[in-house]
């Protein structure tokens, strides 16, 4: 079966897919001292393997954080711990205060706000996506010559970058954003 190989796919209780090469003895070992797993093995082409790996390397490089925004913090993360297996971490942020993030092994993968009080206040809850570009202030300008409405302007967070979210001609709400350089 040339092109092909067998990946193992591993299906944890509560379900939860993971994939791992040979290579990843580590999360063998994890996974085998959780109590009801099997494995599963799926035949992919290394063209379809391909093509995934390169999807998460543009969707990591562009589509680069979530927050979900919910009136009821706790409630929220007690569902995402409990229903996906998430981590949560709170680090303080200046001039913010605490920030709260869901984790996946160890990675910060996502923040948490409230909408019952602070800068999200009366906000719906939602998940909001920051995509990441060159120039936030000339993306917003261009995104505004075509038909784009600025929610939230511009601004710097210490740290973290310059972000604005914008609503595009037909009312989806997205976070423009530029990392603070490293270093």
């Amino acid at each position: 079966m040339a092109g092909f190989r067998l990946t193992p796919i591993i299906v944890v209780n509560p379900p939860k897919l993971q994939t791992f090469s040979k290579d990843s003895r580590a999360t063998r070992k994890a996974l085998k001292r959780r109590a009801n797993f099997e494995v599963r093995y799926c035949k992919i082409s290394a063209m379809a393997e391909d093509t995934m790996d390169q999807h998460a390397l543009n969707t990591g490089k562009t589509f680069v954080w979530h927050e979900l925004y919910t009136p009821n913090m706790q409630s929220s993360l007690d569902f995402y711990q409990q229903a996906l297996g998430f981590e949560t971490e709170t680090m303080e942020m200046p001039g913010m205060g605490g920030y709260t993030m869901l984790k996946m092994n160890g990675h910060g993968v996502a923040g948490v706000m409230s909408t019952a009080d602070g800068p999200a206040q009366g906000a719906p809850p939602h998940w909001a996506v920051y995509l990441a570009v060159d120039d936030v202030d000339a993306r917003v300008e261009k995104c505004k010559s075509l038909g784009a409405t600025v929610v939230v302007p511009a601004m710097d967070v210490s740290t973290v970058g310059r972000m604005c979210l914008i609503q595009d001609p037909n009312g989806a709400h997205i976070w423009l954003y530029k990392p603070t350089p490293m270093g």
